[in-house]
């Protein structure tokens, strides 16, 4: 249960983030939150991931109830399809759009239907329901497409510019927001997929999507955020190096599924907790 007040000598960070930080698929105190918290001491990490969310979502939760903890610092843990979850149209979540460069809510979420609100409180409260209807889908999904590559066609081409401007552009729009938001620094932590830190996975994605390697540029989105955030003089930590290093230890993914293992959590949880420490020596 989170306390709005804190104690004495305690620092705060508050993580933003979608079913990454939310930990699907290990428990509660295997997420890298708790384990950066557990490795520091007089520091307290509150996890407001929630699964599915993009940065549109974390930006009015953040304004609504994460600002009421008065962290000393925010991280946002960032993964590459938030872009295209910002911009996608959905009645049941808030939809951004820049305006004459400013950002305005152009779509408030509409109320659930019955049946969406029983499923929603079955998968919520009904750990059993909440995993068969995922393992489902991700089914259904491997059927339609066995050589499932992660669309990241959408995500990694050198000409971003022409393919997911709009998109790249409400993102920093709502990072901004976050930033304006938070009186204390914002650290922007780039979660890599399995295809930037796995050669044989990028390898096949290639082959099964039949797109040319030369137009490719697996770092991109690093590179943008990089780039955008020493612009903004907002803090970044890119996890992908350090996967990259330890991808052919142990399993950092899950074999059919994105997410974190335990080992994933437990890497990004250490790197994480240096980089807090290093933080906030400065205020």
């Amino acid at each position: 249960m989170f306390q709005l007040s804190k104690g004495e000598g305690i620092n705060r960070v508050v993580v933003l983030g979608d079913s990454y930080t939310w930990g699907w698929g290990v428990e509660h105190d295997e997420i890298f939150c708790e384990v950066a918290e557990k490795e520091m001491g007089k520091t307290e990490f509150f996890n407001l991931g929630v699964n599915a969310y993009g940065t549109d979502q974390e930006y009015l939760l953040f304004k609504k109830l994460g600002m009421k903890f008065s962290p000393e610092l925010t991280v946002l843990a960032f993964y590459h399809n938030d872009i295209f979850d910002n911009y996608r149209n959905d009645s049941h979540k808030p939809n951004f759009r820049l305006i004459d460069g400013k950002l305005f809510l152009t779509v408030k979420p509409k109320p659930f239907s019955i049946g969406k609100k029983l499923k929603m409180f079955l998968k919520k409260n009904f750990l059993l329901y909440y995993f068969l209807d995922y393992k489902f889908a991700l089914l259904k999904q491997l059927r339609d497409n066995p050589d499932n590559n992660y669309g990241f066609a959408d995500y990694f081409y050198k000409n971003y510019s022409e393919r997911t401007q709009n998109e790249w552009e409400l993102t920093k729009s709502l990072l901004n927001k976050i930033n304006d938001l938070s009186k204390n620094p914002l650290l922007i932590m780039y979660i890599p997929t399995r295809l930037q830190v796995d050669d044989k996975t990028f390898q096949k994605a290639l082959i099964s999507s039949k797109v040319d390697e030369n137009k490719m540029d697996m770092y991109s989105p690093n590179k943008i955020l990089r780039k955008f955030s020493e612009s903004n003089e907002i803090y970044f930590l890119d996890l992908t190096p350090y996967f990259k290093k330890d991808n052919n230890k142990v399993p950092l993914y899950f074999e059919y599924d994105d997410h974190l293992t335990v080992a994933g959590h437990k890497l990004a949880g250490i790197i994480l907790k240096e980089k807090v420490q290093e933080l906030l020596k400065d205020f």
